[in-house]
């Protein structure tokens, strides 16, 4: 029985990261404002039930790398200019705010199971 509900939380997890990749390309074309707090919450959906234990140093260092690497090319992406980097940043930007929660989910997680007593 519990087995079942492990598929099923794993399988939100995937379609919450599937999804959140798609709207992040997607608004990258689009400017609508509420777009992020919607990448957000499924990021946090990504950070509670996609990543496991066993994957957790390996998930924050690439949430880290993601983030850093997508703040370079935004930076970038002002110093050059031009339409096609303003929808490039704003694909960027939307991806960070998904990355970023559920990096956090991640992060609060591992600080809490570090502090418990076992």
């Amino acid at each position: 029985m519990a087995k079942k509900q492990f598929v099923k939380t794993s399988t939100l997890g995937k379609w919450a990261f599937i999804l959140g990749i798609v709207i992040a390309i997607a608004t990258g074309f689009l400017n609508l404002i509420w777009f992020p707090a919607v990448l957000f919450v499924l990021g946090v959906a990504v950070g509670f039930f996609n990543v496991s234990k066993d994957e957790v140093l390996l998930y924050l260092a690439a949430t880290a790398v993601l983030l850093l690497s997508a703040s370079s090319l935004l930076n970038l992406q002002r110093l050059i200019g031009g339409s096609a980097t303003i929808v490039l940043g704003s694909i960027l930007a939307n991806f960070s705010a998904f990355v970023a929660a559920s990096g956090l989910v991640v992060a609060i997680r591992t600080v809490i199971a570090l502090g418990k007593d076992d």
